[in-house]
């Protein structure tokens, strides 16, 4: 499965705390988790270009989930990000 993503970081004292997370994350698919490496996202450069913005992609090992399957990322920090 592929992901994709891109983010802005109001607030750059916080930088290396969140790429530490993102390093860490890992992805939840139908119970089985995999961990990845988020830190390729792209960076836009102000909040309102993440709407507009061209997010990088990424090849993970994770599978496609399934139809009805259980998705979502789990942040390196803790936090959970549902899809």
């Amino acid at each position: 499965m592929a992901i994709c993503g891109i983010g802005y970081i109001s607030d750059q004292r916080l930088r290396s705390n969140i790429r530490r997370a993102l390093r860490g994350a890992e992805v939840m698919v139908d119970g089985q988790v995999y961990p990845v490496d988020l830190t390729y996202f792209a960076q836009a450069n102000t909040a309102r270009a993440v709407t507009s913005g061209m997010a990088n992609c990424a090849v993970t090992p994770a599978p496609i989930p399934t139809r009805n399957g259980d998705f979502d990322f789990r942040l390196g920090d803790g936090g959970v990000w549902r899809n």
